[in-house]
């Protein structure tokens, strides 16, 4: 990766996703530069989501079109590439707030026990169980994101309805994809408290603010909202961030903030990474490379007793690759979700003590 100069003022256009005819858009102009005329290698979807995911894909959020497959980050990809080569960059809420969800989700398996009373009034873990008697393994009719919201409708019954309203948010952009990357980011974030199965028997040069003022203005107070769960510590360089994005989408441009999003300085190794980018990704250490972002994939183990047999299975949702508008070349981190079968059966023995309740098919009552 060239070194890329510190001075670069960054320039964004976040464009919307084309889910929801009726949201809106805000562009900021803050200066031009002439784009790098590169134009990114790009791999089939599932291909780019098994590189992000590895092999036994069994189900995944499918789109039509092509992705770059990014090497670190996707979104810090898309933001570091849109830097280096002078590209319009598009950012959504749905991109923002997952970044926050998944910091979320850091923070509580960080700290399960310390966090344990804000979320469950019992100790180890409850099995929550879903039932898909038609579904056939391997068949792509399969209506899996069905089951992700149903596995957090269980996660409330425990939790309270507060955390799902905090956590599962619906904006102007949110598609089918976003939301099952929400859903599946809450179930690794509380994966410390309960198990989950399923049962079958038989330099950028423009950021365009997708969405709308409601949006951005959601996302600000429901991150505020997570202070209380011993994150203020984050939250407090978070606000302010937040609250720019949220003048922006009133037309309020800071050409200075925008300016400071991404910062990459040269040297040995991996590329420096600065910025106030940085700001939503908690427990970095002090001196951050490309080499040091966590994945962008949130992860739920779960059980798949299939006709007797237990298939130990994967959720996996966030960040799958990076999409690149065939015309204008513009990027926008994508967000994608993936079943995975690991190529494992039988019960973990981490879950041994939860065997007999996992292998009864039957639903527990669970308190109201």
């Amino acid at each position: 990766m060239k070194n890329i100069a510190s001075t670069l003022i960054l320039l964004f256009v976040l464009i919307g996703c084309g889910q929801n005819p009726n949201k809106t858009a805000t562009t900021l102009k803050i200066c031009e530069l002439e784009p790098v005329d590169v134009k990114f290698q790009e791999v089939p979807y599932l291909q780019a989501l098994t590189k992000r995911c590895g092999e036994g894909i069994e189900a995944w959020s499918k789109k039509e079109y092509d992705l770059i497959t990014p090497t670190f980050h996707p979104f810090v990809q898309a933001v570091h590439n849109a830097y280096a080569y002078h590209r319009p960059l598009s950012i959504s809420p749905d991109m923002i707030w997952l970044l926050i969800a998944q910091g979320f989700s850091k923070h509580i398996n960080s700290n399960p026990e310390k966090l344990r009373h804000h979320f469950v009034d019992f100790d180890g873990k409850k099995v929550l169980k879903v039932y898909r008697n038609m579904f056939i393994k391997g068949s792509d009719k399969n209506d899996w994101e069905s089951v992700f919201p149903e596995f957090t409708d269980k996660i409330g019954a425990y939790t309270g309805q507060k955390l799902l309203n905090t956590t599962l948010l619906n904006f102007s952009t949110t598609g089918t994809a976003e939301k099952a990357a929400f859903e599946i980011t809450l179930m690794e974030a509380m994966h410390s408290y309960f198990v989950y199965v399923v049962y079958t028997s038989c330099g950028i040069t423009q950021i365009k603010l997708e969405g709308n003022t409601e949006d951005w203005e959601l996302i600000l107070s429901k991150t505020k909202a997570l202070e209380k769960y011993d994150l203020e510590w984050w939250t407090k360089d978070l606000i302010p961030v937040l609250e720019k994005f949220v003048e922006a989408s009133k037309g309020k441009t800071d050409i200075e903030f925008w300016g400071q999003m991404y910062k990459s300085f040269g040297g040995s190794g991996a590329p420096l990474i600065d910025g106030w980018i940085l700001k939503f990704f908690p427990y970095l250490k002090d001196k951050v490379t490309t080499e040091d972002f966590p994945s962008g994939m949130a992860k739920a183990d779960f059980y798949w007793i299939y006709q007797g047999l237990e298939f130990q299975m994967e959720f996996l949702a966030g960040f799958v690759g990076v999409k690149q508008d065939k015309e204008t070349l513009e990027l926008r981190p994508e967000i994608g979700w993936a079943i995975r079968d690991t190529g494992k059966q039988g019960i973990k023995d981490d879950d041994a003590n939860y065997k007999d309740e996992i292998l009864n098919p039957f639903e527990p009552v669970i308190p109201k």
